[in-house]
């Protein structure tokens, strides 16, 4: 799941899923990899801090970004997938959804990347 734009390794090997399940496990990793905030309105004597990604309830834009090797339709329909699981069971609010080839690769046939 996952690879780098010069072919590099993504976060793991997995038996073939669906693509709900594929969405189910990126929002997953994304939300939990977090992100870094300060927790002091001065940011010279504030704390840094790891938190979620998104909070539940939040207005979300996703974009799913095709290598190049994925078809429209497979590639909406992962869309599709993130879209469902990021409103029903996080309960946001995805406002745009980005589908399309924003930065590819040559000879990446089958490989699709999600940010």
């Amino acid at each position: 799941i996952g690879l780098g734009i010069h072919g590099e390794a993504g976060m793991k090997q997995s038996p073939l899923m669906t693509a709900h399940e594929i969405a189910r496990e990126m929002i997953t990793t994304i939300l939990n990899h977090g992100r870094m905030v300060v927790t002091s309105s001065d940011a010279a004597d504030g704390v840094e801090a790891i938190v979620p990604m998104f909070e539940p309830k939040e207005e979300l834009a996703i974009l799913v970004n095709n290598l190049g090797g994925t078809s429209n339709f497979e590639m909406s329909i992962l869309a599709n997938s993130c879209v469902q699981i990021l409103e029903k069971d996080y309960g946001c609010k995805v406002t745009r959804v980005l589908v399309g080839s924003f930065m590819t690769s040559f000879n990446m046939q089958g490989h699709a990347g999600f940010g």
